[in-house]
C-alpha cells in the first residue's frame, strides 16, 4: 500500500509539471525591454516572485518524494531481484526506474527555468533611468555630507585652499557643515560605430555658488563639472569633453575635497576644460607598454566672467588658436596595484587687448607617478614648471603681471613663472579601511610678482597644504571619513599666513 501510494503521488506530481508552468510565459516575455514602463515591470516582477517562491515549494516536495521513491526501490529491488552471477551483465531498468528518472530530469528543468526567472529578475532591479533610446543609461553618484570647524581664514569655510589675513571685525574660528559636494553622474553606453564602442557620461555637483536668498548658505547652486563622448578600440580611444587636463590626470584621495580636486592651487593642475584628445596604446591590458596622448584644449584665460549672460571670450580664446597638449606614459601590467609613470606638454597663446596687442605664451611640462611599495601601500604625485598656467589651476591665482593700466599702449604684460606638485603616500590597511598622507605646494616666482611696483592684484608667493585622512568602506557603498589639513600661505610682501581644517565626512554611492 505505502508503494502505490507513492506511485500516485508521483504520478500526480508529472501531470502537473506536464501541465506546463507558468514561468514559461515568464521567460519569454521581454524583461529587458527598456521601453516598457516601469510600473507594469513591478507589477510583473510582484507576479513573477509570488509564482516562483509556489514553484519553489512544489520542487521541494518534488525532491522529498523522490528520495522517498529510491529507497522504496532500493527496498523493492533487494528482495525480488537475486543478484546477478555474472558480474558483466548489466540488469535492465525497471518501468519503475525509468519513471523516476524521468521526474528527475522535469525536477532539473524546473530548476533551471528557476535560475533563469532569477537572472532575469536581477537584471530587472538593476533598471534605475528610463532611456529615450533603446541604449542603456545609468545614474550614478555620491550623496556626501560634510561636517568642518575651521581655525585661522581661508578663502572658502567649506573647502578651504589658501589661507588669508585676519579682516577687520571678524573673528578666527568657525564650523558648519554642507551638503554641496554631493554629486550626480548619468552614463550612457552607445552603438559600435567603425568598430568603436561609444559612449557618453556627464557629472554634476552643487558647488556652483549660492543663490541670493535667504538661507542661501545651505542651498549651494548645481554645477557643470565633468562630461564627454568617448569612442574606445583596442588600443586607440577618442575623446572629446569636458575634464581635467588630461597631462594632469591624478589627484589625491579625500572626501573633504569634493568640489574642487584635493591641493588645488597646491601643485595639482586640475582646471576642468573643454579639450578633445586622442590616446594610442602599444601594448593590450595584459601587458606593459607605453600609450601617447595627443590634443588641443580650450585655451581658457585666469580672468573671471563678468556676464553670466553672455560670456565674453577669455584672453587665450582671443588669441584665435586652441591650446595644444601632449603625453606619453608607460604603465605595468595590470595588478591590484598598477605602477605608471608620465610626462605631459602644454602650450597656449594669450592675446590682451591693449593698444600693442600684447601676447602671452603660456606654456607648462607635467610628471606624473603611481608606483606601489608593497601590496599594501603606493605613492602616487604630479609637478610640473610653467609660465602664465593659471588657466590649468597653476601659479596660485597669478597668471600675468603689467606695470600699468591694461588697455595703455605703454603697459607691459608678461606671465608668471611657476613650480608646484603634490604626493601622497596610501595605505591599504584591510580592504575596507585606507590612510592617506599628502602634501602639496604652488610656488609663483617671487621675483616675477615684485617685477612691478605696486605688487600684483593676487600677491601670493606660495601654498602649502598637508593633509592626513582616513576612508572606511563600512559597505561598498557606505563611506566615512575624517581629515586634517593644515594650510600655510606667504604673500610677496612676506608675510604667513596659516589655517587648520577638521572635516568628518559620510558619504553614500549610488
Amino acid at each position: 500500500m505505502i508503494f502505490v501510494r507513492r506511485v500516485s503521488h508521483l504520478s500526480v506530481f508529472l501531470l502537473l509539471a506536464g501541465i506546463g508552468s507558468p514561468f514559461a510565459k515568464c521567460q519569454n516575455a521581454p524583461a529587458t525591454d527598456q521601453q516598457q514602463k516601469l510600473g507594469d515591470i513591478e507589477n510583473r516582477l510582484a507576479n513573477v516572485t509570488a509564482e516562483l517562491n509556489q514553484t519553489r515549494a512544489d520542487l521541494d516536495s518534488a525532491r522529498a518524494e523522490i528520495r522517498e521513491m529510491h529507497q522504496l526501490l532500493e527496498e523493492v529491488r533487494s528482495h525480488l531481484v537475486p543478484a546477478p552471477e555474472n558480474s558483466a551483465a548489466q540488469p535492465q531498468p525497471s518501468p519503475m526506474e525509468t519513471t523516476a528518472s524521468s521526474a528527475d530530469a522535469r525536477v532539473q528543468d524546473l530548476e533551471n527555468r528557476a535560475d533563469l526567472s532569477n537572472a532575469e529578475q536581477a537584471q530587472i532591479n538593476q533598471i534605475k533611468v528610463e532611456s529615450a533610446s533603446k541604449y542603456r543609461v545609468k545614474l550614478s553618484g555620491m550623496v556626501l555630507f560634510n561636517a568642518f570647524s575651521n581655525r585661522g581664514n581661508s578663502n572658502d569655510a567649506h573647502l578651504p585652499e589658501w589661507a588669508s589675513p585676519i579682516q577687520p571685525g571678524r573673528l578666527r574660528n568657525n564650523i558648519g557643515a554642507t551638503m554641496r559636494q554631493t554629486l550626480l553622474g548619468l552614463t550612457g553606453t552607445g552603438p559600435t560605430l567603425l568598430g568603436a564602442q561609444t559612449s557618453g557620461e556627464i557629472h554634476m555637483d552643487f558647488f556652483g555658488g549660492f543663490p541670493a536668498s535667504l538661507y542661501g548658505e545651505s542651498a549651494g547652486l548645481v554645477r557643470l563639472r565633468t562630461g564627454n563622448v568617448r569612442m574606445d578600440w583596442d588600443r586607440t580611444t577618442v575623446v572629446a569633453g569636458q575634464d581635467a587636463p588630461f597631462i594632469s590626470p591624478l589627484s589625491p584621495s579625500s572626501l573633504a575635497s569634493v568640489g574642487d580636486p584635493p591641493l588645488s592651487y597646491a601643485g595639482n593642475l586640475w582646471t576642468w576644460s573643454p579639450e578633445l584628445w586622442v590616446e594610442h596604446r602599444f601594448h593590450d591590458q595584459s601587458h606593459a607598454g607605453f600609450a601617447f596622448q595627443a590634443g588641443i584644449m580650450d585655451p581658457l584665460g585666469y580672468a573671471p566672467q563678468q556676464n553670466q549672460a553672455s560670456p565674453t571670450p577669455s584672453a587665450g580664446e582671443q588669441s584665435f588658436q586652441p591650446a595644444f597638449a601632449s603625453r606619453i606614459s608607460w604603465q605595468n601590467a595590470t595588478s591590484e596595484l598598477p605602477a605608471a609613470i608620465g610626462v605631459g606638454g602644454y602650450f597656449g597663446n594669450q592675446q590682451y587687448t591693449n593698444a600693442t596687442a600684447t601676447e602671452v605664451h603660456g606654456w607648462a611640462m607635467t610628471a606624473d607617478w603611481r608606483f606601489p611599495i608593497t601590496r599594501r601601500f603606493e605613492i602616487t604625485g604630479e609637478a610640473y614648471r610653467g609660465d602664465a598656467v593659471g588657466a590649468l589651476g597653476g601659479g596660485l591665482l597669478n597668471n600675468i603681471v603689467y606695470n600699468g593700466i591694461s588697455i595703455n599702449t605703454s603697459t607691459k604684460i608678461v606671465g608668471v613663472n611657476s613650480a608646484g606638485g603634490w604626493t601622497q603616500v596610501k595605505w591599504h590597511t584591510t580592504p575596507k579601511l585606507e590612510w592617506n598622507l599628502g602634501a602639496g605646494q604652488d610656488n609663483p616666482f617671487i621675483s616675477d610678482l615684485r617685477r612691478f611696483a605696486p605688487p600684483f592684484e593676487y600677491p601670493l608667493a606660495w601654498n602649502r597644504v598637508s593633509f592626513g585622512n582616513f576612508i572606511y568602506h563600512a559597505k561598498s557603498n557606505l563611506l566615512f571619513s575624517a581629515e586634517y589639513r593644515h594650510i600655510v600661505t606667504r604673500r610677496s610682501s612676506g608675510l604667513p599666513y596659516s589655517a587648520d581644517h577638521v572635516n568628518l565626512s559620510a558619504g553614500y554611492l549610488f
